[in-house]
């Protein structure tokens, strides 16, 4: 499994950034599901960063694959929070109807 992550990046690596930061966004809303307070998911980011970073990449160089996990975590933050702001005005959807086929309920930035 080591270097999985790195053939990846190889041949695409801004498309592995932007999966990679899709995927730390995933597993920091299931962590949120949970019920922890929202102002320790940046911490959440970076450290599941790290972890995709370590067991993923083969760079041989511990250091470096920690600053790019922190490099990931902090993109994946960032990435989080400028769709929020740009689409929901920085609240989050008010999704009371129950039609998950109408987009009509997300309160979208005018």
């Amino acid at each position: 499994m080591m270097g999985i992550i790195k053939g990846f990046i190889d041949g695409n690596p801004e498309m592995a950034g932007i999966i990679i930061s899709a995927v730390i966004i995933g597993l920091v809303n299931a962590v949120k599901q949970t019920g922890i307070s929202p102002r320790t998911l940046p911490f959440f980011a970076i450290v599941f960063g790290v972890l995709i970073s370590v067991i993923g990449f083969d760079f041989n160089d511990i250091k470096k694959e920690i600053v790019i996990g922190i490099w990931l975590g902090l993109g994946a933050v960032g990435l989080h929070s400028g769709l929020k702001n740009t689409l929901f005005n920085g609240e989050p959807p008010n999704n009371n109807n129950n039609n998950s086929d109408n987009l009509s309920f997300y309160k979208l930035k005018k």
